[in-house]
């Protein structure tokens, strides 16, 4: 234990003590020095003035530090000081910088040289009780005998053999289940942590509900007095029985009939979602401005089905049946209605006759374009075909007057950074295998 005291609060002969003070810092001289005319001062005090003026802080003659001189007498006498041992004082008091003797404490008066190793092995010196730090002033010499009776050392309970600090043993003892208590209602001894188990499920004095209350008696007795309840009361409680049991079916029966429709719902929705699996293909056309010179722009070929497919897009009207593109040509067929489409942009979904279709088979198809308008979404164009295909008479379907080919600009919305947008969505309803040849726009 560390002690807040200077050495000279322990000489015997206080008076002495000032007489060997240091002359700068005050307290009991340290590898005292002396100037010429004999004035005393620790060495690490005198050498610090030293730096600052080279003279006698008290005579102020002349003095360097190869003037210092040692004085044996003063070393002789200090070490021949007599000196309480630290021990001889109540701990508390030491702590709070106060000298307060101990009766109980070491009475041995000590050379001033002595001190040190006299305190290394002084009974008296105060130690750490083994419990708790919060036991102070514990004598070495007491140690043992105190740790017996320390209020924090751990005792093992009496009745569930738990191990508690003493001073909690008796908060421990008022709520320790182990502890034999006596039952209010019937006398019985049970363990404290079993009593509420006892009343709630044995005790015969208890009052409880008739073991049929979930059904909807509602007479209540003492536990003895249950089985005279149930002979009295056959009859009533089958009639109770047999109406809950009614209730309970027909609940489930209700509740599994509602399962049964919601699962049927849902097997309706799987079906109509498979039904309409909708593929959607976005055709890009960058540099618009330019591409819209051309008389035909085709898409990119994609799959559906087993089959190959792609768009055509006619820039200024697709007013004649036949088109050449590339090494074979595309027939077109559109409403007969519309005579004259330059001026507009036509558009058809083709069905690619470089893959052979197999015979006596065709696929009718639900199909939409979707021009995008990227100012306004409601004012994006789209129209909706089904048509089955091959298509007689040619190899596509679509609309020839889709848009007037002059809206399509940035300012209508139309472009977006010099790009159209194209989306067709588009769904198989339905595979054949009996070959009819025609289509229709929807």
């Amino acid at each position: 234990m560390s002690l807040f005291l200077q050495i000279e609060n322990f000489i015997v002969d206080q008076d002495l003590a000032k007489e060997l003070q240091c002359g700068i810092c005050l307290q009991l001289l340290k590898a005292p020095r002396q100037c010429k005319n004999g004035h005393l001062f620790c060495l690490d005090c005198i050498l610090k003035c030293l730096e600052k003026r080279s003279e006698c802080p008290h005579c102020r003659t002349e003095l360097q530090e190869s003037d210092l001189a040692r004085s044996l007498f003063v070393e002789k006498h200090l070490r021949s000081l007599q000196v309480y041992c630290r021990y001889h004082f109540k701990l508390e008091q030491q702590k709070y910088g106060e000298l307060l003797p101990d009766p109980s404490g070491c009475n041995d008066i000590l050379l001033f040289e002595n001190k040190e190793t006299h305190e290394k092995v002084c009974k008296y010196a105060f130690v750490l009780c083994k419990y708790s730090p919060k036991c102070s002033g514990v004598r070495k010499h007491d140690k043992e005998q105190h740790e017996t009776e320390c209020t924090y050392r751990p005792v093992a309970c009496n009745y569930c053999k738990t191990s508690v600090q003493m001073y909690l043993m008796e908060e421990h003892n008022a709520n320790c289940p182990d502890v034999p208590t006596e039952c209010t209602k019937c006398g019985k001894e049970c363990l404290r942590g079993e009593l509420s188990n006892h009343v709630s499920s044995e005790c015969p004095e208890a009052e409880i509900p008739c073991p049929f209350a979930s059904q909807g008696c509602s007479f209540t007795m003492f536990r003895k007095q249950v089985g005279e309840h149930l002979v009295a009361e056959v009859s009533s409680h089958l009639l109770l029985l047999k109406k809950t049991s009614d209730a309970h079916f027909n609940s489930l029966s209700n509740q599994f009939s509602n399962t049964l429709k919601l699962q049927e719902e849902r097997i309706q929705e799987l079906e109509r979602k498979l039904s309409e699996n909708v593929t959607k293909v976005k055709w890009k056309l960058a540099g618009f401005s330019d591409l819209k010179n051309r008389n035909y722009l085709q898409s990119q070929k994609f799959l559906l089905g087993d089959s190959s497919w792609f768009i055509g897009l006619y820039t200024n009207g697709a007013n004649k049946v036949f088109f050449p593109i590339s090494h074979y040509t595309i027939t077109a067929v559109c409403d007969s209605r519309v005579k004259e489409a330059t001026g507009y942009m036509s558009v058809f979904l083709f069905l690619d006759v470089e893959k052979p279709f197999p015979k006596d088979q065709h696929v009718v198809l639900k199909y939409s374009f979707l021009f995008k308008n990227f100012k306004d979404n409601s004012k994006s164009i789209k129209k909706d075909f089904q048509a089955k295909f091959p298509i007689k008479g040619g190899q596509g379907w679509g609309d020839r007057k889709m848009l007037k080919n002059k809206v399509i600009t940035e300012d209508s919305g139309f472009l977006f950074r010099d790009t159209l947008h194209i989306v067709l969505s588009l769904s198989i309803k339905e595979r054949c295998y009996k070959h009819t040849l025609s289509g229709s726009s929807k």
